[in-house]
């Protein structure tokens, strides 16, 4: 099952880049943040369960300084989403000094052949507690490795969750979207931080069980954290499956440009398309949604081959 979980969200990840970066291209790090998450937890099942020396190999310790832009990545994500727009800039860059420090840091164990790196996941297998004292980068522990991934990628959740309280006071009434699919864009976003915290915080008991006792490594990996995380990780991936549109985040500008024209109110008023701020919003985003639609079958003749289908128009 958590082997399934994991692959499943791997492929989800894959094509969240693959059909949505043209229209919004900041699925690009929720993309990148989900592929980590999977193949972190593809390195531990390969480690603990299959106990393949050819893929643990590949995938022990090389990987690691990966990890440590998920948090950059989910704030990234967050940030950009609620702005509506791609953004990244220079100083962005300082996000990923963690990671590059961890990087030098392994370049001795990078480096090393790859019958090095067999000979070593090997003894891990025949030793539990060698998986903690075996030190695979010149300036941390595992221990030490694990409470930094851990400490940031929490920092950066916190984070997240007060820029989205902090847009709910501030921004949220100016998002051009109907009610009901803004909340569910705004829930997600909510959902998606508390089951990284709960991941998060389920293996903090782990790195805190197999500290005091080594001996119990795999048994801690073999144990409810595992079942745990697949849980939280299935969530995940069923959100992106059920709810679709939450991708698009919150369109705004347009809005924000009609609420300034007078002109513009006083025309929706003589129509009769407004009776309350709620409705405006609502048709503001369908009369948008109108134009592109005008605008795709003005400027692109593929509607007039035989298999297209509405797929295509969304």
């Amino acid at each position: 099952m958590f082997l399934g979980t994991l692959l499943l969200l791997l492929l989800v990840s894959i094509l969240l880049t693959v059909f949505n970066f043209q229209h919004n291209k900041n699925t690009l790090f929720l993309s990148g943040f989900l592929s980590l998450f999977a193949l972190y937890g593809v390195t531990h099942y390969v480690v603990t369960v299959s106990q393949s020396v050819f893929w643990g190999a590949i995938l022990y310790i090389n990987f690691t300084p990966l990890y440590l832009l998920n948090g950059p990545l989910l704030y990234f994500y967050v940030r950009n989403t609620l702005a509506d727009k791609l953004i990244f800039k220079r100083k962005d860059l300082l996000h990923f000094i963690p990671a590059i420090l961890l990087l030098i840091g392994a370049i001795p164990y990078l480096t090393s052949t790859f019958e090095y790196k067999k000979e070593i996941i090997s003894a891990l297998y025949n030793d539990d507690s060698y998986a903690l004292s075996f030190q695979g980068n010149v300036f941390l522990t595992i221990t030490q490795n694990f409470i930094l991934r851990l400490s940031l990628i929490s920092a950066y959740a916190i984070k997240g969750l007060q820029l989205l309280f902090s847009y709910r006071k501030k921004e949220y009434h100016k998002v051009l979207l109907p009610k009901r699919q803004k909340r569910t864009t705004f829930r997600w976003l909510i959902l998606l931080h508390i089951l990284i915290l709960s991941t998060v915080l389920s293996y903090a008991f782990f790195v805190a069980k197999i500290t005091v006792n080594p001996q119990e490594f795999k048994s801690a990996l073999n144990g409810g954290i595992i079942y745990g995380s697949a849980i939280f990780l299935g969530l995940i991936v069923l959100c992106l499956l059920l709810f679709p549109d939450i991708l698009y985040g919150f369109p705004k500008q347009q809005l924000e440009g009609s609420l300034k024209s007078k002109s513009s109110k006083v025309k929706h008023i003589k129509r009769g398309f407004v009776k309350n701020k709620e409705q405006e919003k609502d048709q503001a985003y369908y009369r948008e949604l109108e134009q592109e639609i005008l605008s795709f079958f003005a400027s692109d003749s593929s509607f007039l081959n035989p298999n297209f289908k509405m797929a295509h128009l969304v």
